[in-house]
């Protein structure tokens, strides 16, 4: 008989049915806020892409794959420590010890985007590469270049 707290090695995990999305401007005990399938994110998500694109999650399972997969692809702008994902600029600024933070409404604010492109930058590009810039902006710092070409040039007709 295995005790409570052990696996077999034919026993597997579940994964998580829930995600959270670390909020640094909230005060609260684990300054998270819910990001799963019944959270105001979820349903906007599945508003969405039922609207745009006639996709519609089967089960709560399949909407955390996807947001999984999302999360996945913007690679080293949103880090994952213990389930909560986090915008990577602030991780960032406090690797440089620094004390400024930004929130997720600083998106909106051109000045402040500005600022956040260019720690980002700083940090994934510090070569200044023009073209690693473009498409790391597009693709994450993990990008390909097959998938960012006509977001590159795109960008370059538009700098001529």
């Amino acid at each position: 008989m295995k005790s409570p707290w052990t696996l077999d090695e034919n026993d597997s995990i579940d994964t998580s049915h829930s995600l959270y999305i670390i909020r640094p401007d909230r005060r609260q005990l684990h300054n998270a806020e819910s990001g799963g399938y019944r959270s105001k994110l979820g349903m906007f998500v599945r508003d969405f892409l039922q609207s745009h694109t006639g996709q519609v999650f089967e089960n709560e399972e399949a909407y955390n794959e996807y947001m999984i997969r999302i999360f996945g692809q913007l690679g080293n702008y949103i880090n994952c420590e213990n389930g909560k994902y986090q915008l990577d600029c602030n991780s960032i600024l406090k690797g440089r010890n620094q004390s400024k933070r930004y929130t997720l409404d600083d998106r909106y604010s051109v000045k402040k985007s500005k600022e956040m492109f260019m720690i980002i930058q700083s940090y994934h590009n510090p070569g200044n590469d023009v073209e690693v810039a473009i498409r790391s902006w597009n693709g994450g710092p993990r990008y390909s270049k097959k998938g960012t070409q006509r977001y590159y040039e795109r960008v370059m007709s538009e700098m001529k």
